[in-house]
């Protein structure tokens, strides 16, 4: 047969491959993942339903040109570049992952989790390339988004004349932000690790109000460090699964 009927699954399934690879076509279009099965030169041998949606080309097309001439990529050399590169690298024995750049039949520009694995026969030798991927566009998105808060609430923090701490259960801080820190001669973070109980053992209430305010109370307390009073409110802190795992304060 051909290049493509030599390809490695033919030799581990070769039921798969009859007639002519539409049972193992019918299976990969059966994957929602991004799948692809490459020949040592980066020419696609077989891609599923998932991959040439994302490609905006057909199967026609795809099979037999190398996969970095489909117009996905062809928007920017350097992508069509890491991908030559890649490809090369898996064909020689090398498991690959990266992100990948790939335009849009409607002109946006999605991110590929890619990964790039040689397929080997049974003599361990490279027979073709199988790569796979996901589109992770949305997940970074929503990722930059909340990076782009956190570090918005890290500036009104930091710059805002109050002090905010957070404690795990025993009692340790995994927050310490806030202008007023200054008052305490602390910076920011400084006293993140320490335990606030042994810290403020000496101020009266602080140890009472943790432990109401870990049982699940709000606890307003007005206590001195110091020569400075400082009015705070104690709030119990709720994981994930809704169950208290420190506090906040």
């Amino acid at each position: 047969g051909d290049a493509r009927g030599s390809c490695a699954p033919a030799l581990l399934y070769p039921s798969l491959l009859v007639p002519k690879g539409d049972r193992l076509r019918s299976i990969l279009d059966c994957v929602t993942s991004i799948v692809g099965l490459f020949d040592l030169d980066g020419n696609v041998l077989e891609a599923n339903r998932a991959l040439l949606a994302v490609a905006n080309i057909t199967r026609e097309d795809a099979v037999g040109r190398p996969f970095w001439e489909a117009d996905c990529w062809a928007y920017s050399a350097p992508c069509q570049q890491q991908l030559r590169n890649v490809l090369r690298r898996a064909a020689h024995g090398e498991v690959v992952r990266c992100e990948l750049r790939a335009r849009a039949a409607d002109g946006r520009v999605v991110s590929i989790d890619a990964t790039f694995r040689p397929l080997l026969d049974g003599a361990g030798r490279v027979e073709c390339v199988v790569g796979s991927g996901v589109d992770v566009t949305e997940t970074k998105r929503a990722e930059g988004a909340m990076h782009d808060t956190a570090e918005m609430l890290r500036t009104v923090v930091a710059g805002a004349p109050v002090v905010l701490f957070a404690l795990d259960e025993r009692g340790v801080f995994t927050l310490s932000e806030g202008r007023a820190l200054e008052k305490l001669g602390l910076a920011a973070g400084q006293v993140v690790g320490q335990s606030a109980l042994e810290l403020y053992a000496g101020v009266p209430g602080f140890e009472a109000a943790f432990r109401r305010a870990l049982a699940g109370e709000q606890v307003p307390l007005v206590s001195t460090v110091g020569d400075i009073s400082f009015e705070a409110l104690y709030v119990p802190r709720f994981d994930r699964r809704g169950d208290i795992d420190g506090v906040i304060g």
